[in-house]
């Protein structure tokens, strides 16, 4: 065991450049940046806009995003077929279809798979947009027992 071992963790986490936990780390760390600017009502839940951030690296996309969180969430929106902006669309839904999807028998983890399979922009931001009616209406079996 090394001596000085939690410290020397976290100073590795904060400074440990190429090493891979500090890439998971320092986005981790903006959760208290961030999340307070999240857009909606309700908010995505952290744990869903982390797979965004995950996806989005740690490179020029990731610093794109963070200056300026307006233009990045626009952006998803003007390129929905991209896996950010499917994330992104699922992070926004998940807040406002959970407690439905409980009334309906179903959790969101078990239409999660269905909802990834669907068109992005016609039926996930148009739910969000126009009503989550016909998207509930689509989920109300669950997914394929089988």
């Amino acid at each position: 065991f090394l001596e000085g071992g939690p410290d020397l963790l976290i100073w590795k986490l904060k400074n440990g450049g190429e090493w891979p936990a500090t890439g998971r780390f320092s986005k981790a760390m903006l959760r208290l940046s961030i999340e307070p600017k999240l857009p909606g009502d309700p908010k995505p839940h952290w744990e869903d806009f982390f797979l965004v951030l995950e996806e989005l690296g740690d490179g020029e996309d990731l610093q794109w995003a963070l200056a300026d969180l307006k233009r990045f969430f626009l952006q998803q929106r003007m390129s929905p077929y991209t896996r950010v902006a499917m994330l992104w669309s699922l992070a926004q839904m998940r807040p406002r279809i959970e407690d439905e999807l409980f009334v309906q028998g179903n959790t969101w983890e078990e239409v999660l798979p269905m909802l990834e399979a669907m068109d992005n922009m016609r039926e996930l931001q148009a739910g969000l947009d126009d009503g989550l009616g016909p998207l509930l209406e689509k989920l109300k079996e669950g997914p394929d027992p089988w």
